[in-house]
């Protein structure tokens, strides 16, 4: 249901009432839509590196090495933007 009304509606539009919200959902939805791919390679590079079926260690390997790898990069990319937007005068 999340996924079909959220197809309809046209978020940016909704929030076009306050420019902050909007600048703030437009970089979640890009941050959103870079993980998701960012995840897609990942599935996609152990796909092809694997022969067999995974087992429960190397599964629980990757699993947290992924989790680690998008962590590092969220703190990253949000010490990154902060610092822009500080720069630009949007925080004191």
């Amino acid at each position: 249901m999340t996924l079909f009304v959220s197809s309809k509606i046209n978020l940016i539009k909704a929030v076009s009432f306050s420019s902050s919200l909007q600048f703030l959902l437009i970089a979640t939805l890009t941050q959103i839509q870079s993980f998701v791919k960012t995840f897609e390679d990942f599935k996609l590079a152990l796909k092809s590196r694997t022969v067999n079926a995974l087992r429960k260690k190397d599964r629980k390997n990757f699993i947290s090495s992924m989790f680690y790898f998008f962590l590092k990069k969220s703190l990253h990319n949000s010490k990154e933007r902060a610092l822009a937007l500080k720069a630009r005068g949007f925080f004191d």
